[in-house]
């Protein structure tokens, strides 16, 4: 078999699990567990990288059915394998198909599982073909079952005549190393699973029908429930297969980007899903994923540029975009090999989260496999700040003001000097008076308001203890020349120490 390879994590990360990589990005190909059309051993065991997705296994199947199983037969067939002729123990499971997700056929099939290893003689694989037929779970057989099928096999001559698929193969040798000994099919198969049973037994009176009926994605625990999916939830992922398919334009690196995303989108999620503390392995390439900035910085400030120096795939390029959380108030752009995050806008203190998204062109061609992931950029203001929030103001009637409902006032509560709870209501422009509405007012005493522009400078500034205060009605007033802010305005409030 050939062995599995691994795509270069472009930008923050690198799989280093037996690397093979194309400098656009591509992995090289690499056998499937249950995909075997010509048996070739390679004795040393591949990383393990979970099981293939529901995904994956839409893609390679050219008949996805919900069926029925009526019997189980044994048998011994002889076939050319590379190229001497070898001698497998079959099962044959007859199935009446009660539904077809993909792909068509007749209402009676038979799919074909081969057990592994081979045997040199025919004699040998009848001798052991009662301990397989014996080792066989039977646990599901009364389940109505959502099965995978390939049309035939290479080896196995029988798989090609009418209405017979090739099911799986599996035994002794497809534990690969891995100190199991499952069926190379069933939802105890770690790599591959071809046959999903129903939650439900048919007889059971709890049994959904039709496209509500659950089937299990996996073997379920002693006591609660295993994951499962519904028969509605399962066609429009094999729709969605379909549909990634019919974007294609016909080429053969398009389905090889299809393929590959899929694989590679499985191999992240089981890096995700086992390694929590560290998703992927980091490389001399790899920026932090926590960034520390300085609050008021001027828009377009630069977060984290890659170095010139250390190009992702040199002479390649590539797609870098933000999206989900914060990411609105950053930018990500390309202006040579490497990428930049900047700011839209001066940022407040406090946590920003959003996810960095990064793709290389061959992916590009199928809206394929993005490396994605989590940034934190942790602003933390000047010694002395008290409060920093965003202050973007709105025509209010006859006012230009910001509040919890008009524009944009966020973060409103803070910590005051002494320690109390406060908050900034509201702040508004009207006839020549700026007023601020708090929750105190005496929340700002000692300390000066300044309003900060998108290019960093500051365009105001408001001394609390020069205001004229409205003890009554909790707020400060000051009176101004000129008109401060407009509609639309993005501007950034501190409020630091004072003289």
């Amino acid at each position: 078999m050939q062995s599995l390879t691994l795509a270069l994590l472009i930008g923050m990360t690198v799989l280093l699990l037996g690397c093979g990589l194309f400098s656009d990005g591509r992995t090289t190909e690499g056998s499937e567990a249950g995909t075997v059309s010509t048996v070739a051993v390679d004795a040393r065991p591949p990383a393990y990288l979970g099981a293939t997705s529901l995904e994956e296994r839409t893609l390679k199947s050219p008949i996805i059915a919900k069926v029925r199983l009526d019997s189980v037969s044994s048998t011994v067939e002889s076939g050319t394998s590379n190229p001497a002729t070898k001698h497998s123990v079959l099962l044959e499971f007859s199935f009446s198909v009660l539904e077809y997700l993909k792909g068509s056929g007749a209402d009676d099939i038979v799919a074909v599982w081969a057990a592994a290893p081979l045997f040199d003689t025919r004699q040998e694989a009848e001798a052991a073909l009662p301990a397989i037929v014996a080792a066989r779970n039977r646990d599901w057989d009364d389940h109505d079952a959502i099965i995978f099928l390939q049309p035939s096999a290479t080896y196995l001559p029988s798989t090609h005549r009418a209405n017979r698929y090739y099911l799986a193969w599996g035994g002794t040798w497809w534990d690969f190393g891995y100190g199991e000994n499952n069926d190379g099919y069933g939802i105890a198969n770690r790599h591959n699973r071809l046959w999903l049973p129903a939650e439900s037994a048919m007889s059971a009176p709890s049994q959904p029908g039709g496209d509500q009926q659950r089937f299990l994605l996996d073997v379920p625990p002693d006591s609660g429930r295993g994951p499962t999916i519904t028969l509605d939830e399962l066609k429009t992922r094999v729709a969605a297969v379909a549909a990634k398919l019919d974007a294609s334009d016909g080429s053969e690196e398009y389905a090889e980007c299809v393929e590959n995303s899929y694989r590679l989108e499985r191999w992240d999620r089981y890096r995700a899903e086992t390694r929590p503390d560290r998703p992927y392995t980091g490389s001399n390439i790899s920026p932090p994923y926590v960034h520390m900035f300085r609050s008021g910085l001027a828009g377009g400030a630069i977060v984290y540029e890659l170095p010139e120096n250390s190009d992702i795939v040199p002479g390649v390029p590539f797609e870098v975009w933000l999206d989900d959380g914060d990411s609105g108030l950053f930018d990500a752009t390309t202006p040579s090999r490497n990428y930049r995050v900047t700011t839209t806008r001066p940022l407040h203190e406090g946590p920003y989260r959003f996810y960095f998204n990064h793709r290389g062109p061959f992916y590009s061609l199928c809206d394929g496999w993005t490396i994605r992931y989590e940034w934190t950029i942790t602003v933390e203001a000047p010694e002395g700040t008290l409060h920093e929030a965003f202050f973007d103001p709105v025509t209010d009637g006859t006012a230009v003001a910001a509040d919890d409902t008009n524009g944009v006032l966020k973060p409103a509560a803070f910590t005051d000097a002494d320690g109390a709870a406060a908050t900034l209501e509201r702040i508004e422009w009207e006839s020549g008076t700026i007023k601020f509405e708090l929750s105190s007012d005496d929340a700002l005493a000692g300390h000066v308001v300044e309003f900060i522009e998108l290019d960093g400078t500051v365009s105001l500034s408001l001394h609390a203890d020069d205001a004229t205060v409205d003890a009554a009605n909790d707020t400060l007033s000051w009176s101004v020349a000129s008109q401060p802010w407009h509609d639309g305005d993005e501007l950034m409030l501190r409020v630091r120490q004072g003289r």
